[in-house]
């Protein structure tokens, strides 16, 4: 050991340096083991890790042999081929070791992409998605072998390409083997970088000053925006490069147009092809065949209405030529003892085929028939907008004097041949040729049909009867017609002319696509009615008081009085708002309005399943002694259709009860099952029971006090009243004469609940009521018998699902009247100087036909 000595007072500082220096060293020491120790530990841990895995040394070598191959031509077929073979020599695969040992060895590509952004976590899953990119890759293989073949030699020469070839020969691989790309690799050696860095101490605009200034980095120069096109020898473009122009010269146009052609637009799925790549299927195919090229997706921005109008106006599809085949007219005349007549067959294009037989109500001659046929047909075709007509006629003398080869001598003859002439201006073209009896046989077969045959058979053709000869004096009525709201569309209609204020213009285009003109009357197209007439002022306040309270009248609703006027087949824009004007201005329905009661306990409502199936039956009255001594009206209503039976009786017993229910309720509408009404001795009686119980129909009896069990058969009640009382017009012992309108207006009414009228829902269809007649409706006007018989027919057999239908709206219905029927108030209030009608303090005599308000 060394002695330290000290001779001086300094010893005791070199002697604290020593110990100091120990202390390092033992430290050094302690770290250096603990090192050693750590590495220990890892080899421990990577044995471990071994020692799990069975016969793990043939896979590591054949991966290594995978990430190392010996050539680098190897495609991804191959080297998934290898890889299988390796992991085949393994007893007890481990799925991730296989994965991950797969991804590694992957050469950079979009096989490589894939598996990073979504990796997969099992073996199969690898190779289902790496068949999409193996089929890619040798799809892109192909089509190189083929174009390498297809394609000219190289303008560059041989010395140039090796030269180039000796620098990038490392740099990709051959093409025909695949896409993946190698490093490139120099002849030089190469050295591990060390891992130095140098901090900065300065902002980085001062840094990056200080790299611009001393010249160590250079930026790329400013594109010239103002350069000016034209003619470059020193610079070549890619367009030349690629088409191989021969010229030294070089226009930026060419670059200008090179990028407005990498701009297009096309409907494929371009934007899910680029942003999922890793799809499986054709997508996979499009995505290897699309990633060679710089392609960005941008999006289609707002499609303007402009551009949607001309796409519409350029696709659409032109308007069909007419046929303008002429039409041919057959006509004929015939006169006898028996009478005279006319036939007449029009014959369009589309093997269009009209037949009328016309019967004459006056005399007339053989000549006088002839024309008169000729006459009829040539209105017909009037009236079918013929454009080209051609006629034949087997009466010399008619042709000839059409013609101009003979002279009308006879005053009669003369005012038919007028009427012809007149009515030929309305043909673009029209011609009239004499042809044999012979070939003429049906017109003249209708003709004689049409003087032989009675009137009233069924009809085969169309057959009419002519009043008056058609040279007589017609009777003229005149008429004033003011402008109203159907003249600007009538005239947009028939010549086109709209208004001068833009504003206007727009408004009678739109409205104009709902409406058509149909022999020079407006016509609507409705979802009530195919078609409804417009009527203007005058003619619709006599619809809503004819419907209102005109022979058939109930004095209903506002919005009921405006269904039942569109479903009638007429129609005007201020309809709804009239018919509620005309309901509150309505002297006898403000007299006899509904009293004002608030409900007094939560409403109980009941349901029928299926028609018929329950009737409420009670006695309304007593009324004024009318005709036949009745005072009584003895009402009976189905709870489903809503069909009400009433039957005005002088005296109510149990023998009466019995004969109603056999009359209007057994007979009619099969065996109920519920009879519900109240405990009068009239329906409790021992005798109306046992007729129940032997028909199987069962009583169901309430409270006198309670009315509102029978809450179906009260409502009924209330409607007749109501309108009976507003047809009297204080003529009370007439009410028996007003029940079969009433009954027929309610029966004709959509109910509120079921949105169908009673009528439909018994018989199917609705009725045609008076309104109707004059002017005609659309279907009045337009449907044949035949065409009425088949729809009567559909309507059958769809009337189980209207009633279905109808059935829940009415449970909706009553579900919602329930709710609003509990919590509702009824609100009233009057201002100073109001004009008011008042409750009176006592009944006047005549019952219930009273009104239930009186003043003001």
């Amino acid at each position: 050991m060394e002695r330290i000595t000290s001779n001086d007072g300094g010893s005791g500082m070199n002697l604290q340096a020593a110990v100091g220096e120990i202390n390092r060293l033992k430290a050094k020491m302690t770290a250096m083991e603990q090192e050693k120790a750590a590495e220990k530990e890892k080899e421990r841990e990577e044995e471990a890790e071994l020692d799990n895995i069975q016969d793990s040394q043939p896979l590591a070598q054949a991966l290594w042999d995978a990430q190392h191959p010996e050539g680098h031509n190897e495609n991804l077929r191959q080297y998934l081929a290898r890889f299988n073979e390796a992991t085949i020599q393994v007893s007890n695969p481990n799925q991730e070791m296989f994965v991950a040992a797969v991804q590694n060895g992957l050469k950079v590509g979009h096989f490589n992409e894939s598996l990073a952004q979504k990796p997969a976590s099992t073996m199969q899953e690898v190779m289902k998605r790496a068949e999409c990119y193996i089929k890619g890759e040798e799809s892109n293989a192909e089509k190189r072998s083929r174009d390498s073949r297809e394609k000219p030699s190289s303008r560059r020469s041989p010395e140039r390409y090796n030269k180039g070839s000796s620098q990038r020969s490392g740099r990709y691989e051959d093409k025909g083997g695949g896409r993946y790309r190698q490093p490139w690799r120099s002849n030089e050696r190469t050295y591990r970088a060390r891992e130095e860095y140098t901090e900065l101490n300065d902002s980085k605009v001062h840094v990056l000053d200080e790299i611009l200034s001393s010249g160590l980095a250079r930026l790329p120069p400013a594109p010239d925006s103002n350069a000016r096109m034209g003619a470059n020898e020193n610079a070549w473009c890619h367009y030349h490069r690629a088409k191989g122009h021969d010229t030294e010269k070089c226009y930026r146009l060419k670059d200008l147009i090179e990028k407005l052609i990498s701009s297009v637009k096309t409907d494929h799925p371009i934007k899910h092809v680029l942003k999922k790549p890793d799809l499986a299927g054709r997508m996979v195919a499009w995505a290897v065949e699309l990633s060679e090229y710089d392609i960005t997706f941008v999006p289609r921005g707002n499609i303007k209405s402009q551009l949607l109008a001309d796409f519409i106006l350029e696709l659409s599809s032109p308007p069909e030529a007419m046929n303008m085949q002429p039409w041919t007219l057959s006509v004929d005349g015939a006169s006898n003892i028996r009478g005279s007549g006319a036939g007449v067959v029009l014959e369009g294009p589309d093997g269009v085929l009209i037949e009328q037989s016309l019967r004459f109500a006056f005399k007339a001659s053989n000549n006088q028939a002839e024309y008169e046929a000729l006459i009829a047909g040539m209105r017909l075709a009037k009236e079918m907008e013929v454009a080209d007509l051609r006629a034949k006629s087997d009466s010399q003398l008619v042709t000839s004097q059409v013609s101009g080869e003979f002279q009308a001598k006879d005053p009669q003859l003369i005012k038919y041949l007028e009427q012809v002439r007149s009515l030929a201006k309305h043909f673009n073209t029209f011609e009239l040729i004499y042809v044999p009896r012979e070939q003429n046989a049906r017109a003249d077969l209708l003709s004689k049909l049409a003087s032989t045959k009675k009137p009233g058979n069924n009809r085969t053709v169309i057959q009419e009867t002519v009043a008056k000869p058609s040279t007589g004096d017609l009777e003229v009525r005149m008429v004033t017609r003011n402008d109203d709201w159907r003249t600007p569309i009538i005239q947009y209609l028939e010549n086109e002319k709209l208004p001068e204020e833009k504003e206007e213009k727009v408004k009678i285009k739109k409205m104009a696509a709902h409406y058509t003109m149909v022999g020079g009357e407006l016509y609507k197209r409705g979802f009530s009615s195919p078609m409804l007439l417009c009527v203007g002022e005058t003619e619709s306040r006599r619809i809503l008081n004819e419907i209102h309270n005109g022979s058939c009248g109930s004095h209903i609703g506002g919005r009921s009085l405006a269904g039942k006027v569109t479903r009638a087949g007429f129609f005007w824009p201020t309809l709804l708002s009239d018919a509620n004007r005309h309901v509150r201005s309505c002297d006898q329905c403000q007299r006899h309005a509904d009293l004002h009661h608030a409900p007094g306990e939560p409403l109980q409502s009941v349901m029928s399943p299926w028609p018929f199936y329950m009737w409420g039956v009670d006695i309304l009255g007593p009324f004024t002694t009318s005709q036949g001594q009745a005072k009584f009206l003895l009402v009976a209503v189905d709870y489903f259709t809503k069909w009400i039976e009433a039957e005005p009786v002088a005296t109510i017993s149990s023998e009466r009860v019995k004969k109603f229910y056999w009359k209007n309720i057994l007979c009619r509408f099969s065996i109920p099952k519920y009879i519900v009404s109240d405990n009068g001795t009239q329906f409790t009686s021992e005798s109306v029971i046992n007729f129940c119980q032997e028909k199987g129909i069962r009583n169901t009896f309430i409270s006198v006090e309670h009315p509102q069990a029978n809450g179906q058969a009260e409502s009924a009640n209330k409607v007749i009243l109501r309108a009976i009382k507003r047809r009297l017009e204080g003529k009370d012992k007439n009410w028996v004469e007003h029940l079969l309108p009433t009954l027929w207006s309610y029966h004709t009414t959509i109910h509120s609940s079921t949105r169908e009228t009673p009528f439909k829902m018994v018989y199917g269809a609705d009725a045609m009521i008076p309104a109707e007649v004059d002017p005609p409706s659309w279907r009045r006007a337009t449907l044949t018998a035949e065409v009425n018989s088949e729809a009567l027919k559909e309507n059958l057999d769809l009337i189980d699902e209207v009633r279905e239908i109808a059935h829940f709206r009415e449970f909706t219905v009553k579900q919602r009247a329930s709710r609003k029927y509990n919590t509702r108030v009824m609100a009233r209030e009057f201002r100073e100087g109001d004009l008011v009608l008042k409750r009176p303090m006592g009944r006047n005599k005549g019952g219930k036909l009273a009104p239930n308000w009186e003043g003001p």
